[in-house]
């Protein structure tokens, strides 16, 4: 018998628009409690000036479009490397 393992290995390699920064960009909690994308370099918010990229179901996708309820899965997830 022969026994095959995967891995599903995903980089985060997000851009922010406006100041060009390449990297991950952090998911925060807003004054209203709710999750926005947050650029470490410039501040910027504004999701329509940034390129987010996550697994989303098992394949990478736009995280621009995402409901508070998958950003809180996003959120909550365990990175092991």
């Amino acid at each position: 018998m022969i026994i095959f393992y995967t891995a599903k290995l995903t980089g985060q390699l997000d851009w922010c628009h406006c100041c060009g920064g390449i990297g991950k960009i952090q998911m925060i909690r807003n004054e209203d409690n709710k999750f926005i994308w947050h650029c470490t370099g410039c501040g910027n918010e504004d999701i329509n000036r940034m390129n987010v990229v996550r697994r989303i179901c098992g394949y990478l996708g736009n995280a621009n479009a995402m409901s508070q309820g998958r950003m809180g899965d996003i959120h909550d997830r365990v990175y092991h490397l």
